[in-house]
């Protein structure tokens, strides 16, 4: 059932990882595919940033949940918390397959909306 509510949904997913580890799939790609789709399908910005920061605390380690997270927060101009995940993701041990490139495309996302903005200012 669809609730909107992402900590309920959190909170589920937490409860039924205790309780249920064989009957779901409680790996990283399935979360990150509902922030990733949160995101870019259903463009829902702020809800997509709460699953995907979920999805970096549950995988500390991985680059890419930071990385998912980062561009999350790019999409909501939340440019400070972008370039955090993007430091703690150049520094992770795990899934850091093609982090640099990733990691240099969102750079290049924000300055272009820095220079939108030092523009709109002028």
């Amino acid at each position: 059932k669809e609730t909107n509510n992402v900590p309920a949904a959190i909170e589920l997913f937490k409860k039924l990882k205790q309780n249920a580890l064989l009957d779901y799939d409680f790996s990283m790609t399935s979360v990150l595919q509902l922030g990733t789709n949160l995101l870019h399908r259903e463009h829902r910005k702020e809800q997509a940033v709460q699953v995907l920061k979920f999805c970096s605390e549950e995988f500390p380690l991985s680059a890419q949940a930071d990385l998912s997270l980062a561009e999350a927060y790019l999409y909501t101009k939340d440019l400070g918390n972008c370039r955090k995940r993007i430091a703690k993701a150049m520094l992770a041990t795990q899934d850091t397959l093609d982090r640099t490139a990733v990691a240099r495309y969102l750079k290049e996302k924000m300055e272009i909306l820095e220079e939108k903005k030092q523009i709109t200012a002028l």
